[in-house]
């Protein structure tokens, strides 16, 4: 691997600036992006054009050779699908492509395309649904997530953790320590995730299976993967809430759609707090809001995952290995392999990583 073939497309909430000084003192510079710090503008939107100008650029100079995308498959290969559409890129022919897909989001997207990944004789292998994914990097990312948000919200008395999956329930448990004070509410609205919500309890947290309950937060997590909190749902947030992001991106909290009842009704009942101040704070600002006459609520680190502070790591090295090797066991499968569609890792693969990974902790 060399500087002169490989691209760097960075997640701008999570790329350290350490990270970034480095690439741009060795990378070519149309090997990477300009910076992109804006804390108020449509995040996926934007992503999307940044690794279409990419993926344009590596098609002019990649030439056939093959190519490697490693950590967001998903992300490249939706960009992909959607510049093949529009007929903005050549047929792929006989370029060879692989994806390697970490996250659960991912997951989901490049599962539901299996059959383009398929028609594009594309391999993909994703770590998403691994033992070590699930059982090693998803309990201290619920320890990291708790631990960050503690810092904005130790006064706060109640708390909405939304998704009771592998981080969802995680974060419960982590705040259950960080905020002992706190009265813990988790809402989930799947019967088989619920159901194991109400079984871990015990006295810890009452589990909803919506935020129409009646009842006002003072801080809530999203934990789903999913658009969990919609503009819609701002009746449900208390004067002075807190909203915070333990999934990945900005979607779990609706951000773009508060910035954009802010922006079309100016005069109405949701209004951006010192709009210049928080551009000038960047990616990782929190975004305040007027809702209606006198409630502020914020998205705390623009409604990024609370963890992704701008730190080199988010975790202590030692909680990420089991990670990293994941993703070099997936991209050594998916070359050696070449399986067309979406395929999971090696479970032999995985056991080896999850029991290297778990001595760490010991």
């Amino acid at each position: 691997m060399s500087a002169e073939t490989s691209w760097h497309i960075d997640i701008p909430y999570s790329t350290s600036s350490e990270a970034q000084k480095y690439f741009r003192q060795r990378w070519p510079d149309d090997h990477l992006l300009p910076l992109f710090t804006d804390p108020l503008a449509h995040y996926s939107e934007a992503q999307l054009l940044r690794v279409s100008v990419m993926l344009s650029r590596i098609w002019q100079k990649q030439g056939t050779r093959p190519l490697l995308v490693i950590d967001d498959g998903a992300y490249f290969f939706r960009c992909l699908l959607a510049l093949e559409r529009i007929g903005a890129i050549p047929p792929l022919g006989n370029r060879r492509i692989a994806l390697v897909e970490q996250t659960t989001r991912g997951h989901r997207y490049l599962a539901a395309r299996q059959s383009d990944l398929v028609r594009l004789g594309i391999p993909a292998v994703s770590v998403a649904r691994t033992r070590t994914k699930m059982h090693v990097e998803g309990p201290c990312i619920g320890v990291a997530v708790a631990a960050a948000v503690s810092r904005y919200a130790l006064s706060k008395k109640r708390v909405a953790v939304l998704g009771y999956g592998v981080i969802g329930e995680a974060t419960a448990k982590s705040l259950r320590h960080a905020l002992p004070n706190a009265e813990i509410f988790v809402v989930e609205k799947w019967d088989m995730a619920r159901q194991r919500a109400h079984s871990d309890a015990r006295g810890s947290w009452t589990v909803l299976d919506s935020l129409s309950s009646g009842h006002e937060f003072d801080l809530v997590m999203g934990c789903t993967g999913r658009t969990a909190l919609r503009v819609e749902d701002r009746h449900v947030l208390a004067d002075g809430a807190i909203l915070a992001s333990g999934s990945s991106a900005a979607l779990e909290l609706d951000r773009e759609g508060f910035v954009e009842l802010a922006d079309h009704y100016e005069a109405g009942d949701l209004q951006i707090i010192d709009r210049d101040a928080t551009m000038q704070e960047g990616i990782h600002a929190s975004i305040r809001f007027l809702v209606g006459a006198s409630r502020e609520i914020k998205f705390v680190n623009a409604g990024f995952p609370v963890n992704f502070d701008g730190r080199s790591c988010s975790l202590p090295a030692h909680m990420v290995q089991g990670t990293r090797a994941l993703l070099y066991g997936a991209a050594t499968q998916v070359i050696d392999e070449g399986s067309v569609g979406l395929n999971v890792l090696d479970a032999q693969v995985d056991e080896w990583i999850f029991k290297n990974a778990v001595k760490y902790f010991d």
